[in-house]
């Protein structure tokens, strides 16, 4: 006798779920998937917060690098850097002491970035400036003329003169966007910041450019 492929449920045994466990399974997935997404977002929020806090300390050593090797003088600026402007000080002078390519514009003209420069809660700046970040000294650096002597110059007296005559707790670098979760409720900390004392995090009102 040839053996049926399928056979009928022995008597007493459910062939499948009833609609009402279907419902009920649903919900309880809709339950877990509720309760996930905001931990699975604020996981990803805490890591791209240590991402560009990370980035900032990069920064920070490369342009202590930078000051040991040019009598205590910060880089110059007179503008926010802006790769696809050519606007690219303080970018330039810090790239000998970063161990990673520097922001550029490739052939097709699209902005090609990534760490230290690039925030990774950064939406859309870096993709059209290449860089996510501001440098803050460019407040005091005024430019004297497109000659990199007189640049330094400009960098070394605005050293003197601002930074240098006491002990300066103001920012070097912050994020130009608002890019990162509010922290008690402060908007100022949605930016992270780097300090001349070296110490990265969000931003507060007490922060000084």
């Amino acid at each position: 006798m040839t053996a049926r492929l399928f056979q009928a449920p022995a008597a007493g045994r459910r062939a499948g779920l009833t609609l009402l466990e279907v419902i009920v399974s649903l919900a309880v997935i809709a339950v877990l998937v509720s309760i996930a997404v905001p931990a699975l977002s604020s996981a990803r929020a805490a890591a791209h917060r240590a991402g560009c806090l990370a980035n900032l300390r990069t920064l920070g050593v490369a342009v202590q690098m930078y000051r040991d090797d040019h009598d205590g003088a910060l880089p110059y600026a007179e503008r926010l850097m802006h790769v696809a402007a050519g606007w690219t000080k303080p970018l330039d002078a810090l790239t000998p002491y970063l161990d990673s390519a520097p922001p550029r514009v490739d052939d097709t003209g699209r902005t090609v970035t990534g760490p230290p420069w690039r925030c990774p809660a950064d939406p859309d700046f870096a993709d059209r400036t290449g860089v996510s970040y501001g440098y803050a000294p460019i407040i005091v650096m005024p430019s004297l003329a497109a000659n990199p002597l007189l640049d330094e110059a400009a960098a070394r007296l605005a050293t003197l003169t601002h930074y240098d005559r006491e002990p300066y707790t103001g920012l070097v670098f912050r994020d130009m966007g608002d890019s990162h979760p509010r922290v008690a409720g402060d908007d100022d900390s949605q930016r992270n910041v780097l300090r001349f004392d070296g110490s990265v995090g969000p931003a507060s009102e007490d922060d000084t450019i």
